[in-house]
């Protein structure tokens, strides 16, 4: 299914365009930012920054769940974060809470702008701190390096509130549409 994600204030005529095209408004994301000058990192929670030969299946199951799926991620889909962290375009965090695997999160990018991505927590661990922590992990990882940046697309008011308080600031509003058949 064709989908557009764009930024109105780079291409303002964009949106009437799509309307017209029969494409609909799927989602409105605040598109934030944070340097390492703002970065106000998270604690309390316990986090592995997982390398290309740790057990990703933890992980990627973790995030799964976090999103409401059961299924876990197939050979293809670890042979590929293997590979992201492997080469260091991505990085990973798990987190746990008395050892029992709670959220996640990823990014990817290169050495001083990346993205923070996939950021999941289990329901029954959410609201203690599971995300901001696994985030602010990869975030004081990128900023040790010579990463000036980290960007994301808050989900909703909730996750925007979780990012703000780590030092994101909002930049920009990230539209989504798709065609409407």
């Amino acid at each position: 299914m064709p989908r557009f994600e764009f930024f109105p204030t780079l291409v303002p005529n964009l949106q009437a365009l799509l309307l017209s095209r029969n494409y609909k408004l799927q989602g409105e994301l605040p598109l934030m930012v944070c340097g390492a000058e703002s970065f106000r990192p998270a604690d309390g929670i316990d986090v592995e920054v997982l390398s290309a030969s740790d057990d990703l299946m933890t992980l990627g199951t973790t995030v799964r769940r976090a999103f409401g799926s059961e299924e876990a991620p197939n050979d293809e889909e670890i042979a590929t974060t293997r590979e992201g962290l492997a080469s260091g375009r991505m990085r990973a965090a798990l987190a746990r809470v008395d050892g029992i695997a709670a959220g996640g999160a990823y990014t990817v990018g290169d050495a001083a702008i990346c993205e923070l991505a996939g950021v999941g927590t289990l329901p029954e661990f959410r609201r203690k701190g599971v995300a901001s922590c696994a985030s602010s992990a990869l975030m004081a990882e990128h900023f040790k390096e010579p990463g000036t940046l980290v960007w994301l697309s808050a989900g909703d008011d909730v996750a925007k509130a979780v990012y703000e308080r780590l030092g994101f600031r909002l930049l920009s509003t990230q539209m989504n549409y798709i065609q409407d058949n």
